[in-house]
């Protein structure tokens, strides 16, 4: 307080006001320090614990740490949201290649039943002009047989002669 020593106090009525605390009827009553004593912080650990125990946060420290915490949270919601875009797509490319294999096999079993109809109607007609050429070809052989059997029997030969015999004891 040597520095004050002659000069003019200008708190006094703060003064007023905390010489009746704890805190400065406390100091009044210590004696300052020695000189010549040193006192060994490590030897006394009986404090509770670290300095700043009970020091709240900086501002600085709880708004970066708020930022971080919102960026983690945004991420998180981007990430979340991706995913759920990532499974729509992937639920919907599913359903289109699902329908798409239903159409191939839709158009398959229709080709194969067009191909089989086509099969059957080209047997039908082969066997409609097997048929036909069966029938020609028997009344070609009626008609040549009636030829031969309406003929002069004179004129041919011993062969024919047996031949026809033959033939008219079967009809």
């Amino acid at each position: 307080m040597e520095a004050s020593e002659g000069k003019f106090f200008k708190l006094e009525h703060c003064w007023e006001l905390l010489q009746k605390c704890d805190k400065w009827k406390l100091i009044d009553r210590e004696s300052p320090p020695k000189r010549g004593s040193l006192v060994n912080m490590d030897e006394d650990e009986d404090d509770d614990g670290p300095r700043n125990l009970h020091k709240p946060d900086d501002d600085k420290k709880t708004k970066e740490k708020m930022k971080r915490e919102q960026k983690t949270a945004n991420l998180r919601e981007k990430i979340d949201a991706m995913v759920q875009s990532n499974e729509l797509m992937l639920l919907k490319s599913l359903e289109i290649k699902k329908e798409l294999a239903e159409k191939k096999v839709k158009e398959k079993q229709e080709k194969w039943q067009m191909l089989k109809e086509e099969g059957l109607r080209k047997a039908a007609i082969e066997e409609r002009k097997a048929r036909a050429s069966e029938t020609k070809s028997m009344s070609l052989l009626l008609a040549e047989e009636n030829k031969i059997m309406s003929m002069n029997r004179n004129d041919m030969d011993d062969l024919t002669k047996t031949w026809h015999d033959m033939t008219r004891r079967e009809t």
